[in-house]
């Protein structure tokens, strides 16, 4: 079952938040889009987050830009299945230091 809240925000809701350590906005629906979550923007909004661990951007198909800013230092996960960096990434084996 998909517990979706439906939310459509730019990352930069979340610029402020340094000291994160988690973030997972990746949510699918098998077959029912409109209960997705549409989070948008560039991963720049995330470059203060120097603590960050975990990041899943999974389904969210418009971010979509600022790989490069991402703080990468305690970064151990990057789930981005269903986006641009999927495919992207892939010949790298989803190493995003490479």
């Amino acid at each position: 079952m998909c517990f979706a809240n439906k939310l459509k925000l730019n990352l930069d809701i979340f610029s402020h938040l340094t000291k994160l350590k988690k973030l997972d906005l990746g949510v699918e629906c098998a077959g029912n889009s409109d209960r997705v979550n549409d989070f948008f923007g560039s991963l720049k909004s995330l470059e203060n987050c120097k603590q960050l661990e975990y990041l899943c951007i999974g389904y969210n198909k418009r971010i979509n830009k600022g790989l490069e800013y991402l703080p990468t230092g305690l970064l151990t996960n990057f789930g981005c299945h269903g986006t641009f960096y999927k495919d992207q990434l892939k010949p790298f084996d989803y190493d995003i230091l490479t």
